[in-house]
């Protein structure tokens, strides 16, 4: 198959399935808002990605500044 149509194939199926959501908020670490501890301009208004699987109803957190420093690659919502 050629490799535009397998891509095309590929971003239909994300099309149907899953809904993506930009958010912004805080960063709980032990029920306690981190936002504040930190000095870093990267936390201030904290922006995050929740993606939601349409099918299944699972929705995950996936943070590029949380991966970043904690290698925490995806949180539950």
């Amino acid at each position: 198959m050629e490799k535009s149509i397998l891509f095309f194939i590929v971003i239909f199926a994300a099309v149907l399935f899953w809904k993506v959501h930009h958010q912004i908020g805080k960063v709980f670490l032990l029920n306690q808002i981190i936002n504040e501890y930190l000095t870093s301009g990267f936390f201030k208004n904290h922006d995050f990605v929740a993606v939601e699987n349409l099918k299944t109803q699972e929705a995950v957190i996936i943070d590029a500044a949380i991966y970043d420093y904690f290698r925490i690659n995806r949180l539950p919502m």
